[in-house]
């Protein structure tokens, strides 16, 4: 860098800090400026509504968590994940996590329930156009080769 007269190095002081007087009051900001905000898009949590489709946070028994995998075992197309989380509100995911419990009996309606969902899924796909099985199955080669 030394070989070339044109080229060097500026060394600039650092930026003044501002005055106190002019950070700690920003210009035109009043309180009255809140009232002028538009509506919110979604209610608070603290005030939603009781007929929100947001469960509350609650506990489950032992006994209710018992009631209800028998009531999933039993019929797990009666008793889906939503209408069992409505009916003892709880969210779907924790039926989702408990619904069916460790049993080989709770495996096999597991196991049903996943076939019923592949049938139908098939089903689905018989409906499709040349195009739109030829780009699925384009798709999922691509996919293979990740």
């Amino acid at each position: 860098m030394t070989d070339s007269p044109g080229l060097g190095f500026t060394i600039r002081p650092a930026p003044s800090p501002l005055p106190l007087t002019i950070a700690a009051s920003p210009p035109n900001v009043t309180t009255h400026s809140v009232q002028h905000l538009p509506p919110r898009l979604h209610p608070v949590p603290a005030l939603a509504s009781a007929d929100s489709t947001v469960p509350d946070k609650r506990r489950m028994t032992p006994e209710e968590v018992a009631e209800m995998q028998a009531l999933r075992l039993s019929d797990p197309e009666t008793w889906t994940r939503n209408r069992l989380a409505r009916k003892y509100n709880v969210s779907p995911f924790f039926v989702a996590i408990s619904g069916f419990g460790d049993s080989p009996e709770a495996r096999k309606a597991g196991k049903s329930v996943q076939e019923a969902h592949a049938e139908q899924d098939w089903e689905r796909r018989q409906s499709w156009g040349f195009k739109k099985r030829v780009d699925r199955e384009v798709r999922l080669r691509r996919r293979e080769l990740w």
